[in-house]
């Protein structure tokens, strides 16, 4: 049975590392080389309990259904960087409806992390529904699939899908949280995620003026921006300090922004 389970799959944070190893600011400040097989996971995550709080059907979710998700993943993931490096992400996004596939991908991304897990006890709570820790995260997991058809199909067709490349001298970064999709001042949903140190992905709305499937370049302070707001959210999200990764493929763009995470973390 495996115990340690992956919040972040490794066929996602593979695209942030070198022969699976990455560099990381812990949760302590510190820069460090990892695996990626060793960050980004909790115990028994996935694991359905009985009431009694012992494991039933173990490593299902894990194998049988994230895993095969991860699976198929794997490949659409390469040619959609294959296509944003040839410049060709138009004709491969608009092709058997890779747009609604990417935007699936960042909701699963967003819906199987702990952050969404913990909220499920006061969602349900709203409905007038008392669920206890055990019912709590059971439900999260067997909603997975459920909200991902409903927000992936919502997002897709309310949004347009916008990538920026990034050519400054620093990577993007990437964390224990990568998926971001919020409601905006207008009430209106919002995502994004880092899809490699080169490109993020963006949704904005149907109406705005951007092109579907356009590639923008980015400014440094842009990325400064992106990479701040990524740290922010690694750094401020309720998790065990244990759990907390700020993820580069290169040394240098950590070394960056050392003192800005020490600032953040009060130190």
């Amino acid at each position: 049975m495996t115990h340690d389970q992956h919040v972040v799959p490794q066929v996602y944070l593979k695209r942030f590392a070198t022969d699976k190893m990455c560099y990381v600011i812990d949760g302590y400040g510190k820069i460090r080389e990892k695996s990626i097989e060793g960050i980004c996971y909790e115990d028994d995550y996935y694991e359905f309990r009985s009431a009694e709080g012992n494991i039933v059907r173990p490593n299902w979710v894990e194998n049988d259904l994230l895993g095969k998700v991860e699976t198929m993943y794997s490949d659409f993931l390469d040619e959609l960087r294959d296509a944003l490096e040839s410049n060709d992400v138009k004709r491969f996004m608009r092709f058997e409806d890779n747009g609604l596939c990417l935007i699936t991908w960042m909701v699963i991304m967003l819906l199987r992390s702990p952050l969404v897990f913990k909220l499920t006890p006061d969602v349900a709570a709203e409905l007038g529904i008392e669920w206890d820790i055990v019912q709590s995260h059971n439900n999260a997991i067997l909603n997975i699939s459920a909200l991902t058809e409903y927000f992936s199909r919502k997002l897709y067709d309310t949004h347009k899908i916008v990538f920026k490349k990034n050519d400054t001298g620093i990577s993007f970064l990437t964390g224990n949280y990568p998926s971001l999709i919020l409601k905006d001042s207008h009430g209106e949903l919002k995502g994004y995620m880092p899809l490699s140190p080169k490109f993020y992905v963006f949704l904005v709305d149907r109406d705005s003026d951007m092109e579907d499937y356009s590639i923008i370049p980015s400014k440094e302070s842009e990325v400064e921006l992106y990479n701040q707001n990524m740290i922010r959210n690694v750094l401020h999200v309720e998790t065990d300090i244990k759990h907390k990764y700020i993820i580069s493929k290169d040394k240098e763009s950590l070394e960056h922004y050392i003192d800005f995470v020490k600032k953040e973390l009060g130190k």
